[in-house]
């Protein structure tokens, strides 16, 4: 999956499958090192051994219950090796939730942030309003345990299946898709012109620097909206206070990545190939070249046709 600048992708895959807005008050016990865990089901399976894969649903929620990141909107359980070297089982995090469980367990953990999240904490705070002393509940289910032989095979056949199913579904979106768009740009006397990968741009202001080229460094100015208006992400200040998405962890400033390099969503890459150095333009995405059927989380809906506000700033070959 693809993330646009600020809806930066977590390192580890996380997914609840229970509303816990009644459980957060029941008790929890704690471990010698201080980490609260509540046994939500007990597996009858064993204990993984050293160097075994284990298939984990996982899932980081907010105390006020919003979900940070899940695995089921990625339609696969997370991957992990298990090894005692890192899975440090008295670290009082992480590591020891892990170490925590057999197979079948469901477990729920309450962490701070900074413990839960580790070394890819900073991209955490600067998509979410949290700091590193958040409270944090996740949830933890193995669901398998596996050779680490047998999970490459089980992962190849996975991961086909979901591309099989989402290309299908993107054959069918993908019309819906355009004809959102156009009724969008009929609708709100937008004369916009369609890329040959779907993307409709309208520039209004022009510049007059260069075009850019795959592997070129861009650096651009944005705002993310879905098309009721809604701004989900943005790399202006201004913006964010007046659309009550500040965060005051994360940094404003336009933001660089090169072309062709998978660090924006295709649909933002293919955009940015038809303006030039210094135009600030409209690009309207759809769906099937953004986030697709799964969305982001609680910022974007599955199949959302998004609106992009972009100035490209710089062109570096």
């Amino acid at each position: 999956m693809y993330y646009v600048f600020g809806l930066i992708a977590l390192a580890v895959v996380v997914g609840l499958g229970y509303f816990m807005q009644n459980r957060n008050s029941e008790t929890f016990k704690e471990t010698a090192t201080g980490l609260h865990y509540r046994v939500l089901k007990k597996g009858t399976g064993p204990s993984p051994e050293e160097g075994e894969v284990l298939l984990l649903e996982m899932s980081y929620k907010k105390k006020d219950g919003t979900v940070l990141f899940s695995t089921t909107e990625q339609g696969l359980p997370a991957s992990l090796r298990y090894s005692k070297e890192n899975m440090n089982a008295e670290d009082g995090g992480f590591g020891e939730a892990v170490s925590m469980l057999k197979k079948g367990d469901n477990y729920i953990f309450k962490l701070s942030a900074e413990a839960a999240f580790g070394e890819i904490l900073d991209a955490v705070v600067a998509q979410h309003k949290i700091s590193k002393d958040d409270e944090v509940l996740l949830e933890l289910n193995l669901q398998n345990i596996m050779t680490e032989e047998r999970h490459k095979g089980w992962e190849v056949e996975q991961i086909a299946l979901l591309q099989k199913k989402e290309r299908a579904h993107a054959e069918k979106q993908i019309e819906v898709d355009t004809k959102t768009i156009i009724d969008y740009l009929e609708e709100n006397k937008i004369a916009a012109k369609s890329t040959e990968a779907g993307v409709y741009c309208v520039v209004d202001v022009p510049g007059k620097g260069p075009q850019p080229k795959k592997g070129d460094k861009v650096k651009i100015s944005y705002t993310g909206k879905l098309l009721d208006g809604k701004v989900f992400d943005t790399s202006l200040e201004d913006v964010a206070k007046e659309n009550n998405i500040y965060n005051k962890q994360r940094t404003y400033e336009p933001i660089e990545f090169e072309l062709g390099a998978g660090k924006a969503v295709p649909g933002m890459e293919d955009a940015v190939l038809h303006l030039k150095k210094g135009d600030k333009a409209r690009v309207f995405i759809p769906s099937t070249l953004a986030y697709g059927s799964k969305g982001v989380n609680d910022l974007i809906p599955g199949d959302a046709v998004l609106l992009f506000e972009i100035t490209l700033v710089d062109v570096k070959k």
